[in-house]
Order: C-alpha cells, then structure tokens, then sequence
C-alpha cells in the first residue's frame, strides 16, 4: 500500500515547486493582506507517495 511522506523541501525539489508555482498561481509571488509574497524564499514542504513492496506486485 501506498503512504504519504512529508518532508522539508531539498535545494533539489525547487524545480519542481517553481513549475508548481508557476502552473497553479501564475507565478511565485502571492499578496495576502496587502502584503506581497515571494514562495520561493519561504520554507516549504514535500508529501510525496512513497510505494512499499506491496506496490511491486
């Protein structure tokens, strides 16, 4: 069976988060409250599927 992960993002997960960014905001900055912010320099988590052996069947 399949479990989620979560982990803090790694230098080699940026990539994939700006393209993330980019399709599902239209870009890294977002504005709450008047206030703009860039995702890129904020802290950020990773759930990935992680396959156990089971999956292989």
């Amino acid at each position: 069976m399949a479990s989620i992960r979560v982990r803090q993002a790694r230098d080699g997960d940026r990539a994939a988060l700006t393209a993330l960014h980019e399709r599902e905001r239209g870009g890294p900055i977002v504005v709450v409250h008047d206030t703009r912010y860039d995702l890129r320099d904020l802290p950020a988590l990773v759930a990935a599927r992680h396959l156990t052996r089971a999956d292989d069947k």
